[in-house]
């Protein structure tokens, strides 16, 4: 296999493992104005805290992001079907990102990943929330 077939069949490769997975990032840090500034409507909205624990069905699809200034450099071994490739590239960030404190849930099938979040001004959220939030 030639040089640029081998690059075409890992972007192919990349793109449909993409197109069957989702990325939900969250944050450590919520009372950064940076944070707000970045992520929020004119420093308007709500913060949710999430309690994922030790959870073993979460353990091998939570990422704590790795802040470093080098990309980390994948081989086309790297891309087997069982690899840890893609995750690995997607829990990197510059160590310019470092203040967001991310983590990262990558999921490639359906799957609920945590109970009903508690609004951080230690309010109850129920169902009866969800009109208001949502809206």
């Amino acid at each position: 296999m030639s040089d640029s077939e081998l690059i075409g069949a890992i972007r192919k490769s990349s793109r449909e493992m993409a197109a069957g997975m989702g990325v939900f990032c969250v944050a450590e840090c919520i009372d950064s104005v940076l944070m707000w500034s970045h992520y929020a409507s004119n420093h308007q909205g709500i913060a949710l805290r999430f309690e994922f624990g030790s959870d073993p069905l979460l353990s091998p699809v939570i990422w704590k992001v790795k802040y470093q200034d080098q990309r980390p450099i994948l081989r086309h071994t790297d891309f087997a079907v069982e690899s840890m490739a893609i995750p690995i590239a997607l829990a990197t960030k510059a160590t310019f990102w470092q203040y967001e404190q991310e983590w990262r849930i990558m999921l490639t099938e359906p799957r609920r990943v945590c109970r009903r979040p508690q609004l951080l001004r230690g309010r109850a959220y129920d169902e009866q929330d969800d009109e208001q939030v949502l809206a």
